[in-house]
């Protein structure tokens, strides 16, 4: 393949980010979800793209410093309430119980309550 075809492939690819604490944890395959506020605009004005992703697609993992570590491939999407939560969800987020879950995701999403709607997405890499 061409270095010209790459660029465009990999500029049409849709992008997760991950905070850098994830990332070791996203290539050793004990992360394997993401929960995300649907439509969460961040301070840089970017909106959350994971409740438009569907089973299948193919998307670029990228690290707080905008380098991508990884391709995922979405295995389902699923619509969520925050205080429904459960222990799986979080050790399939690496996490000991949903109590933790819920506390890391207060510190990216300070506005959280119980009936907040949040989009759960679990993936598996595909290419690092």
């Amino acid at each position: 393949k061409s270095k010209k075809n790459e660029t465009v492939i990999h500029q049409l690819m849709k992008r997760l980010y991950f905070s850098n604490e994830f990332v070791d944890w996203i290539l050793k395959g004990k992360k394997r979800a993401t929960t995300r506020v649907k439509d969460f605009i961040d301070e840089d004005g970017d909106r959350e793209i994971a409740g438009d992703l569907k089973k299948g697609d193919v998307v670029e993992a990228a690290d707080d410093d905008d380098r991508v570590f990884a391709a995922l491939e979405i295995e389902s999407v699923r619509t969520l309430r925050f205080d429904a939560l459960d222990d799986d969800l979080a050790r399939t987020e690496n996490f000991d119980n949903a109590e933790h879950l819920q506390k890391v995701l207060l510190r990216f999403y300070k506005d959280l309550k119980n009936d907040s709607s949040l989009v759960v997405v679990h993936f598996h890499v595909v290419r690092s």
